[in-house]
């Protein structure tokens, strides 16, 4: 047997690796090629979406693929850690504000909901486990503000 190289980017849809000829979808998407899903907003319920995997960034047409997500957790009853008591408010002037003891910048003069958000939490697992931004350590703290407006992102 001939060692074959490993499909990659280049790989023609019409291919010896994946039946795709067989069933048609090779010639259909020759056909329709701008039907590959862009303008189509699709819901998925699931939790644990790698939002950095690089099938995940970015869509045909070079647009962000995932542009929100909400979790099913239940907060009260679940114990889950990634869940912050935004109760706290706060109201940035001159592009900073002060909460805790602690100065902060934000993009933009308006009032946030701001909580701090521990890595180290021992219920935290998952593929990050409580190394949340992989540097090596578990000590950080993060805060967490959301700042209120026409779209209400965390930031």
């Amino acid at each position: 047997m001939i060692p074959q190289p490993v499909p990659d980017a280049s790989t023609p849809n019409d291919n010896p690796y994946m039946p795709i000829r067989d069933i048609g979808a090779s010639q259909f998407m020759a056909a329709n090629p701008t039907w590959d899903g862009r303008g189509v907003t699709i819901g998925i319920v699931d939790t644990g979406i790698s939002l950095d995997h690089p099938s995940l960034l970015t869509t045909s047409t070079g647009e962000r693929k995932i542009i929100d997500w909400v979790t099913g957790t239940d907060p009260f009853t679940e114990n889950d850690p990634t869940w912050l008591n935004m109760q706290a408010l706060v109201t940035a002037s001159g592009g900073t504000f002060v909460w805790d003891g602690v100065t902060y910048t934000a993009p933009a003069d308006k009032e946030y909901r701001i909580a701090l958000f521990v890595e180290g939490d021992p219920r935290l697992g998952g593929e990050v486990g409580s190394n949340v931004n992989r540097d090596g350590d578990t000590t950080d703290i993060f805060a967490v503000a959301v700042g209120y407006g026409q779209q209400r992102r965390v930031r």
